[in-house]
């Protein structure tokens, strides 16, 4: 499975590349840890180092500034080192998670109470102790997004600048803090992405609008969306991408067999099939969210 957001070759350490990092936009960054806890912060307190040494639980951090009501809020953090063992999770808390209560035990911190939601490496979202199976697994390379939804009240998750769907709901009564854990030692992440605007009529409209591809041409629609809300195209892009292949290979196969017209039919009749239960897999996601 691949996992990296590029294709760039990695040092069998840590990932050094800058792909994914272009957006000049920097509102917070991770709180100072205690002198005495597993986490070392670097690159002005963006990037984090969990357990250097040898890890004997779960380290976890989180930003330096609360999430307010009537906001709405983008962070991507990429993944610098091999994910494996217990858990690493991506997510969110209150004031009142114990960022320190499982030092000395292996656990997927965020999401085991009712106080903080996370995204597992697994792929599954976790809240109040219970998982769901959500979207694919990240590893190293990997550029892991964030979408809080103050407004509305609703956590979404990016995995490569592709949206994976609305993770949690009825957030919005909450002062939120961006979080992450890990129990991996000598295990990093960067903080790449930190941006948020006021809830607006023109920012509602956008999200509307990017649920509808048919609208996708409206003239200066998409220069609007490349300055500022350029995530908010990612289900769009994805789909095209898949459909997109799928009709590459469909053409591939009916080149290689062009003189059997009923074999033609049937690869037809099979894309369309394909197609028809993907666009029905993200009704139901949709109706589910």
């Amino acid at each position: 499975m691949e996992y990296s957001f590029c294709e760039c070759e990695f040092d069998p350490d840590n990932v050094q590349c800058l792909c994914g990092e272009d957006f000049d936009a920097s509102e917070w960054s991770w709180e100072e840890p205690s002198c005495h806890s597993p986490i070392r912060l670097s690159c002005n307190q963006r990037e984090v180092l969990f357990n250097p040494t040898v890890s004997v639980g779960t380290a976890a951090v989180k930003g330096t500034v609360p999430f307010m009501a009537g906001r709405q809020y983008l962070w991507e953090i990429k993944m610098l080192s091999t994910i494996h063992g217990t858990d690493v999770v991506v997510g969110v808390g209150t004031a009142h998670v114990n960022l320190s209560a499982y030092s000395q035990k292996f656990i997927a911190l965020l999401g085991n109470d009712s106080e903080s939601w996370g995204l597992s490496y697994r792929g599954d979202i976790i809240h109040g102790g219970i998982r769901t199976s959500y979207g694919p697994q990240f590893g190293k390379g990997s550029i892991v997004g964030v979408h809080l939804n103050m407004w509305t009240g609703t956590l979404e998750f990016y995995l490569n600048r592709r949206r994976l769907g609305v993770a949690f709901k009825l957030m919005k009564n909450q002062v939120l803090y961006p979080m992450i854990s890990s129990t991996i030692g000598n295990s990093s992440m960067r903080l790449v992405t930190t941006m948020s605007w006021p809830a607006s009529l023109e920012l509602s409209c956008l999200q509307s609008i990017s649920a509808m591809p048919q609208l996708s041409n409206i003239p200066g629609l998409r220069a609007m969306w490349g300055k500022t809300f350029w995530w908010q195209q990612a289900t769009e892009m994805k789909k095209k991408v898949e459909e997109n292949a799928l009709s590459e290979a469909v053409e591939y196969e009916l080149e290689i067999i062009s003189s059997d017209e009923e074999e033609q039919e049937r690869i037809m009749l099979r894309s369309r099939r394909i197609l028809r239960n993907r666009n029905n897999q993200r009704r139901r996601h949709a109706a589910q969210c």
